[in-house]
């Protein structure tokens, strides 16, 4: 008896571990921030659902004893400027709730900055890959599911489809017309749109436009604003809908091009269910969004 119960004792230790508990998260200036821990230290991350690699500042990076080092990539920031980054020489363990996964991570210089003071490392799309997400906008919980353990919500899911580069869009109506927007964490505005789908949709380009600012972490860029009068995003039908078009550096990615990003401003709306291993993703509208 005593073995069965000191058995019963241990499997109640390990249960915990096995699947990850949800973990409350935080909006900083409109963008989602969770809690990671590297080198046994924790840190506010930004979960960026739009970036397609992890990246760390360089400082942070050697305070931690991380070794860096050149490399020729970079990205594309939100005003179509490409920002060059380096490396890590070698895989970093990062616990978000699912326990140590080691990547290499991007490192950045601090002058880049794409997030709140403080924030100084980014989760992107090559940890969030092949789980689901789940994001509770009311209760401000992130659950996160590897596929074993993925069970999913009940009703019927969104397709999204595969733009390339660890990229997947939704497609929305705007105007009547129909864009291929990504579901971006990042963002804190509600759309962002690529300046050449809106001169090619004569909906959106006959619209008044007036001049906005906006940052990302290729720095501080003025971009066109303009109010689209409808959209359907995630099945819910939202009137006068702010928006501001730029260069996205339209490139092919894979099957699709990407024209433009949903941002947290919309996305807030929802209950968030993003299973980004199957492509599809389950949006429930909150009771208390307006």
């Amino acid at each position: 008896m005593r073995l069965v119960l000191a058995c019963l004792a241990l499997l109640g230790l390990l249960a915990p571990s096995a699947m990850a508990d949800p973990r409350p998260f935080e909006l900083r200036e409109g963008q989602v921030v969770i809690t990671v821990t590297v080198k046994d230290k924790a840190f506010p991350a930004l979960l960026d659902t739009g970036a397609t690699r992890s990246l760390i500042e360089t400082d942070l990076a050697r305070e931690l004893g991380i070794r860096v080092q050149k490399f020729n990539g970079g990205t594309v920031g939100a005003g179509g400027a490409h920002v060059a980054f380096g490396m890590t020489d070698r895989k970093v363990a990062v616990d978000f709730g699912l326990g140590p996964v080691s990547q290499r991570l991007g490192t950045y210089e601090a002058g880049h900055d794409f997030a709140a003071d403080g924030v100084r490392l980014l989760i992107g799309m090559d940890f969030l890959d092949n789980l689901a997400v789940s994001l509770d906008f009311e209760r401000m919980i992130i659950d996160f599911q590897r596929p074993a353990d993925f069970i999913a919500p009940h009703g019927e899911a969104l397709r999204l489809i595969d733009a390339g580069w660890l990229r997947n869009t939704l497609t929305v109506s705007l105007a009547g017309a129909s864009a291929e927007l990504l579901l971006d964490t990042a963002a804190s505005s509600a759309i962002h749109l690529d300046s050449a789908f809106v001169d090619q949709t004569p909906a959106l380009k006959a619209l008044p436009v007036s001049s906005r600012q906006i940052s990302g972490i290729d720095g501080i860029r003025d971009v066109d604003a303009i109010v689209v009068p409808h959209i359907t995003f995630g099945g819910q039908p939202f009137e006068n809908v702010r928006a501001t078009s730029g260069s996205l550096a339209r490139i092919e990615l894979g099957s699709t091009d990407i024209d433009g990003i949903a941002g947290v401003a919309l996305l807030k709306r929802f209950h968030l269910v993003i299973d980004f291993a199957r492509n599809r993703v389950w949006m429930t509208a909150n009771d208390s969004a307006p």
